[in-house]
């Protein structure tokens, strides 16, 4: 027995060792792995890590502190922009300490904004004190807010966008972003992401910008000036209030040139600039000197045309020989008054500062914050400063310096000076066409379509000198022509260069193109002012079928153009084809633009007018009072699309019997296209005309009559003796005559009866009117 069961013991040996070698390979193989695995979450972990001091690098980056820390932590000096505050009197630094705030009338209302709004915008006249008042306004937030402080454009953009830092902020945080300077964001800074930041529950945003620079930045940037709502200023000189809590909380110190500047040198410069040099020998005794006052004015000037340059001492003394006249100015003279210019108030603080190159020739500068300050209070350089900076541009061929020039002309107001600027412009590759083209922006921005057109007129010389004249770039410049002589009232201008433009684009893209559809609604504009309706109709409806098939029904290119062709149906007396039209492009434009957009506007004048022909006036006023609302807040109170709405209102009213409030908008309408255009512009005729019913409502014929004749007047000089419009007037005037010259009152309403049916067909309302007046004679 015991020699049979050896083998079996082996055999189990045998085996047993084969396990403990299996054991011991997989035991080796699971070693292996697990190193591996190890070695796989190190690296993964290095990885990790090195991602995250990326990002965090990155963060840093875009941000001038992250983490982002409470806003009561940050160094308002170092990462905010406010100036660190002076001492009035002995000007002793102050350090580290904020000194006691002195509350601006503004802040009650920039408090409540923020709180109901959460995104506030102050505007700052300058040394107005606006950053540390926004500051002040930052710290009101609750004290879970921390502060996003970005570096630029691209760190904003990179911020919120790429990193997403707001999802790195800790729970319970609430951020607030820090826009001090806010036209140094922009471009960069979109509405979209200004509207996605508004969105995010408990955010704050706080944005500043000079008053010097609003009005160009507004006009470039208008959806993401709308995100802020109606900004504020703050003013310079301080009211009777804020002066009196000035004088409060710093007894002594006195506030004349403001509460801000009285803590920098600004002030002490201005006092100098005022009271000016009383002692200088060349004037008589217990006089400033005028010639001294002349220097820093026109070195001020010089500054503000944005040459630049410094302003060389010869040409300074040629300016202030033209402003003072009489014999002469005496070089010893001229010398003291640079003296006195240049010399120190504080520090180093001067008015101007004086230079000589190394070719030993003299200039002067004038201190940036002086001519930021005399910018924004006065009305800026006189006729010759402008022309001798233009002149000294253009000597040295400084390009960039001749479009800065033309453009700050431009938006000064001062057209003379912007008009030789661009003509100076002879190519399209010449560096001043950028600026020229910001002005044609910052017009159209602006609403403005008579800043556009020389504007549009020059751009196209220059691009059909470097292209042909059927090229693709001069049909897009002739259709912004065309749309600025129609938002001008000029059809008869429009027209040209629409269908110049159509030509082009139809061969170029095709007749189905969008563009070709743009240009056919423009050219419908153009049809319908000029009393067309049947022809723009055609138009409209061919430019509606290229861009359902290229949109689709609900795009908002196809609630324009539906918008367009509801106020045709309108004028051709189809009520139902145009509330169709109307009432379903509103809703498209509401949901594209906004409730409150100047689009959406036109669209609610338009649905109106139905109302009133469909006899719903009071249906009819709702909807203009919105579009006035609207138009008010996007154009300001005086613009004449305010006044195209008072127009209308004034219209309604008188057809709810309301004459008093029906000659109170039509007054004010009146007065702002009189003003804006001139008293023979075909829109102050039909307001003329809307005015003349009231007069005759209030029994009150010759006032009538005479309203009446002065649009008649406009209208056949604008329009021709064939229009619709002086069909319109002929009958009301008629209807004035009727009692007391019905001969005279027959021959108006059969000449306005012939006009019509020229135009509309049988049994169109105004037709039906003008007959019944006919039938009751």
């Amino acid at each position: 027995m015991a020699l049979l069961e050896a083998p079996v013991s082996w055999r189990l040996i045998a085996a047993a060792l084969v396990f403990a070698v299996f054991c011991g390979s997989e035991l080796d193989k699971w070693h292996t792995r697990r190193i591996e695995q190890r070695e796989a979450e190190q690296q993964e972990q290095h990885a990790r890590e090195a991602a995250e001091s990326a990002w965090k690098r990155a963060a840093e980056d875009c941000l001038q502190i992250w983490p982002a820390p409470p806003i009561r932590d940050v160094d308002p000096y170092k990462h905010l922009g406010v100036a660190r505050s002076l001492l009035a009197g002995s000007f002793t630094q102050v350090g580290d300490l904020v000194p006691p705030y002195v509350e601006r009338d503004i802040d009650q209302w920039a408090r409540e904004r923020l709180q109901s709004s959460g995104a506030v915008l102050l505007i700052g006249t300058p040394a107005s004190g606006v950053t540390r008042s926004a500051y002040q306004l930052a710290l009101t937030a609750p004290a879970s807010s921390v502060a996003l402080i970005p570096t630029g454009p691209q760190g904003l953009a990179t911020a919120l966008g790429e990193l997403d830092v707001l999802s790195r902020l800790p729970s319970g945080a609430r951020p607030l972003l820090w826009l001090g300077g806010i036209d140094s964001f922009t471009p960069g800074l979109t509405s979209a992401m200004l509207r996605r930041c508004r969105e995010r529950p408990g955010m704050r945003i706080v944005a500043t910008i000079s008053s010097t620079q609003y009005e160009v930045w507004e006009a470039e940037n208008r959806l993401l000036a709308e995100e802020f709502g109606e900004p504020r200023l703050l003013k310079r000189v301080p009211s009777a209030q804020e002066l009196k809590r000035a004088e409060a909380a710093y007894p002594g110190v006195e506030f004349s040139e403001g509460i801000a500047a009285a803590f920098t040198v600004a002030a002490e410069l201005l006092k100098q600039l005022h009271s000016g040099d009383g002692t200088c020998p060349y004037e008589r005794v217990g006089d400033d000197c005028a010639l001294a006052r002349e220097v820093v004015d026109i070195a001020i000037g010089w500054a503000s045309t944005d040459i630049g340059r410094p302003l060389p001492i010869s040409q300074l003394s040629v300016l202030a020989q033209q402003r003072m006249g009489g014999p002469k100015i005496n070089g010893e003279h001229l010398e003291r008054a640079l003296i006195w210019t240049i010399a120190p108030v504080v520090g180093s603080a001067s008015l101007l500062v004086r230079e000589t190159d190394s070719k030993g020739r003299e200039f002067v500068t004038a201190r940036t914050d002086i001519v930021e300050i005399r910018r924004a209070e006065s009305g800026g350089p006189d006729e010759a400063v402008w022309l001798a900076a233009l002149d000294a541009a253009a000597c040295v061929d400084d390009r960039e310096a001749i479009g800065r020039i033309g453009f700050r002309a431009h938006i000064e107001g001062k057209m003379n000076i912007a008009s030789q600027t661009w003509a100076m412009v002879t190519a399209l590759d010449d560096p001043a066409v950028a600026s020229l083209w910001r002005a044609m922006a910052f017009s159209h921005g602006r609403h403005e379509p008579a800043g556009e057109v020389p504007l549009l007129e020059r751009l196209l010389e220059l691009t059909e000198a470097t292209f042909d004249p059927d090229h693709r770039e001069v049909a897009r410049l002739l259709t912004r022509l065309g749309i600025a002589w129609l938002e001008l009232g000029k059809p008869a201008n429009a027209q040209e260069p629409l269908e110049r433009a159509l030509t082009v684009q139809e061969r170029e893209y095709g007749p189905n193109d969008p563009e070709v559809a743009l240009t056919l609604n423009n050219l419908g504009n153009v049809r319908c002012d000029q009393g067309k309706p049947d022809e723009a109709r055609k138009l409209y409806e061919r430019a509606l079928t290229i861009l359902e098939r290229e949109y689709g029904p609900n795009h908002p290119e196809v609630a324009l153009t539906l918008n367009n062709l509801g106020r045709v149906w309108r004028d051709l007396g189809e009520l139902d084809a145009a509330e169709k039209a109307l009432e379903w492009a509103l809703p498209i434009l509401e949901r594209e633009y906004g409730p409150n957009h100047r689009v959406v506007a036109s669209s609610l004048h338009n649905l109106g007018n139905v109302r009133c022909d469909q006899g719903k006036p009071d249906e009819a006023r709702k909807l203009y009072e919105r579009a006035l609302t609207i138009r008010e807040r996007e154009y300001g109170p005086n613009h004449p699309e305010v006044a195209a709405t008072l127009n209308i209102l004034g219209r309604v009213w008188r057809d709810l019997g309301e004459l008093d409030a029906a000659e109170e908008v039509l007054e004010r309408a009146l007065t702002i296209l009189e003003r804006e255009y001139a008293p023979n512009h075909p829109e102050v005729a039909r307001t003329l005309g809307t005015l003349g019913n009231v007069r005759s409502d209030r029994g009150k014929p010759d006032e009538a009559r005479k309203l009446y004749e002065r649009a008649l007047t406009i209208q056949e000089r604008e329009y021709g003796p064939n229009h619709p419009e002086v069909a319109a007037t002929l009958n009301n005037l008629g209807t004035e005559l009727l009692l007391q010259e019905p001969a005279k009152a027959r021959k108006l309403y059969e000449r306005a009866l012939n006009i019509l049916r020229s135009h509309f067909p049988d049994g169109h309302p105004m037709i039906a009117i003008v007959e019944r007046n006919l039938r009751d004679l």
